[in-house]
C-alpha cells in the first residue's frame, strides 16, 4: 500500500483540535482522509471512487455504507456534488457537520458551487479545509490530466483569493505537495457572487508566479501547528465536542 499523503497529517491535527460530531467531504477517491477522521459521522461525496475502505449498498440508490474500524457511521455518496444534496439530507436530517474538506473536482467555478453546497449542510462555526491550492508547477494549473494517477492541482488556487476579497479569513499550509486551505464557515456566500468575483480577481490564464503570488498575498502562510492555533481560536467557545449548530 503506497505512503499516505502529507496533506492528512494536517487534516488530522485539524480533526484532533475540532473533534468534530459529523465530518463530509467532497472528493473520497481512495478513502483515506474519510478513514482519518474521528467523526461519529462520517460523508463522503465522489462520483467514482475507488476506496481501499469495504463497501456495501443500502437500499437507497448511490449511497453505500462504509465498513471500518472508524468511529460511528461512514456513508459514501457515489453523486457529483452538485447533485449530492438530496442524498444529504437524507443521510444528515438535522444534523450539521463541524468539519468540512473539499477535495473533488479541481476547478476554480466548482470548488465554489462545493462550498456554497457543503455551507447548508454544516454549523455556524464549521472549519473548512480545501486541498490543491498551491500549484507546483505551471503545467498542473492547466489541462486535465490523461491518466487518473497523474497530478493535477487545476486552478483551484483561485479560490483563495476569491475567499479573501468576500473577507473570508484564509490561512495556507504549504504541505507538500500542493498546499492546503482552511478557513471558517462564511456567515453569509452568495454563490454567484462569488463566481463573478472569481473572474474578476483572478486569470485562469495566469502563469504559476502569478499564481503563486496572489495565493501568498491573499492568506497567512502557516504550518500545521500554527492552523491548528488558528482553528482552537474560532471553536473554542463550542466546548470541548463540537455542537451541531
Amino acid at each position: 500500500m503506497p505512503a499516505s499523503p502529507p496533506y492528512l497529517g494536517t487534516l488530522r491535527r485539524l480533526d484532533q483540535v475540532i473533534r468534530p460530531r459529523t465530518y463530509i467531504e467532497v472528493g473520497v477517491d481512495r478513502g483515506w482522509s474519510l478513514a482519518a477522521s474521528t467523526a461519529d459521522v462520517r460523508v463522503g461525496i465522489d462520483p467514482d471512487p475507488h476506496p481501499d475502505l469495504p463497501t456495501v449498498t443500502t437500499d437507497t440508490p448511490d449511497i453505500d455504507e462504509i465498513i471500518d474500524r472508524g468511529p460511528g457511521s461512514a456513508w459514501l455518496v457515489r453523486r457529483r456534488s452538485d447533485d449530492a444534496a438530496g442524498a444529504l439530507h437524507d443521510l444528515l436530517k438535522r444534523r450539521r457537520a463541524q468539519f468540512a474538506f473539499v477535495d473533488g473536482l479541481h476547478l476554480a467555478d466548482q470548488v465554489i458551487r462545493d462550498i456554497a453546497m457543503l455551507r447548508t449542510f454544516t454549523g455556524r462555526d464549521a472549519i473548512f479545509a480545501l486541498h490543491d491550492v498551491i500549484p507546483i508547477q505551471g503545467g498542473m494549473s492547466r489541462l486535465p490530466p490523461r491518466r487518473r494517477d497523474q497530478a493535477w492541482t487545476g486552478d483551484v488556487w483561485r479560490v483563495v483569493p476569491t475567499l479573501a476579497a468576500m473577507g473570508v479569513d484564509v490561512v495556507v499550509d504549504p504541505v507538500p505537495p500542493s498546499g492546503l486551505a482552511i478557513f471558517r464557515r462564511p456567515d453569509t456566500f452568495d454563490r454567484d457572487a462569488a463566481l463573478r468575483l472569481l473572474t474578476i480577481r483572478t486569470r485562469v490564464t495566469a502563469t504559476w508566479s502569478e499564481a503563486l503570488d496572489q495565493v501568498m498575498s491573499s492568506a497567512l502562510m502557516v504550518d500545521d501547528h500554527l492552523i491548528a492555533d488558528f482553528v482552537a481560536a474560532k471553536v473554542r467557545r463550542t466546548g470541548a465536542k463540537s455542537g451541531d449548530t
